[in-house]
């Protein structure tokens, strides 16, 4: 008959382990950069406008056609030879 702390191997209880310095330290630096995304979130979301339709729509550009480019440099001849 076999009892139940011997198929566990020696000094595990099963417990919540301590954490490392170093884990401990990237918790806190997880921590930090959610509470200051969701702070930048709130801000983002306090000073969007509500309703888009007040929003006064932004200019649109017209496109000036520009005439196609013609290349007049005869076949062979290099275009700073002309001096």
């Amino acid at each position: 008959m076999s009892d139940a702390t011997t198929s566990q191997p020696p000094g595990d209880e099963g417990g919540p382990t301590e954490k490392s310095k170093v884990a401990l330290k990237k918790e806190a630096k997880r921590a930090e950069k959610n509470a200051k995304f969701a702070a930048k979130l709130a801000a983002k979301a306090a000073t969007e406008p509500k309703d888009k339709k007040d929003k006064a729509a932004p200019p649109t550009k017209t496109k000036v056609e520009e005439p196609e480019f013609v290349n007049t440099t005869p076949l062979g001849e290099k275009k700073g030879d002309c001096l």
